[in-house]
């Protein structure tokens, strides 16, 4: 019954894997940011399509160069002089992940170089997923016990 148990908390560790407070990216995570009304990334899949949105509301695509870069001009309607949450959408540069990145577009014109995560960890919900394997191994396992002592 041990044995069990320990197989069901192996088992969740090895589903989970690491707990990050990131996104797992090869090589590594794409990025994005901005300066006088231009967007510009790397690390993105080469000759796939990026969604750029301005605090939320997609503004147009730009496609990702052989090198994994890309450019976008915002459009006029964009009012540069007050702060603006761009948002990236696309595939990382293995070509499969999809990726999202979140940046401020400050009023002076610039933003960061990107945030490396923006959305929730499947790490979290397979470590959840986990513990409830565990929670119904010994629930199973104490019904059991219950059952042999009558």
């Amino acid at each position: 019954m041990v044995f069990v148990a320990t197989l069901v908390v192996v088992m969740g560790l090895a589903l989970a894997g690491p707990a990050s407070a990131g996104t797992a990216c090869y090589p590594s995570c794409p990025t994005s940011g901005g300066s006088n009304g231009t967007i510009t990334g790397s690390g993105w899949c080469p000759g796939s399509d990026v969604t750029i949105s301005v605090d939320g509301d997609v503004v147009g695509t730009a496609t990702v160069a052989g090198d994994g870069t890309f450019s976008f001009d915002l459009p006029n309607s964009v009012d540069l002089t007050v702060d603006h949450t761009i948002t990236v959408e696309g595939l990382q540069s293995d070509c499969t992940t999809p990726f999202t990145d979140t940046f401020v577009l400050g009023a002076e014109g610039t933003g960061g170089g990107g945030t490396a995560f923006t959305g929730a960890s499947i790490s979290v919900g397979l470590l959840v997923f986990g513990a409830l394997m565990i929670v119904g191994a010994g629930a199973l396992l104490a019904s059991r016990r219950r059952g042999h002592a009558k």
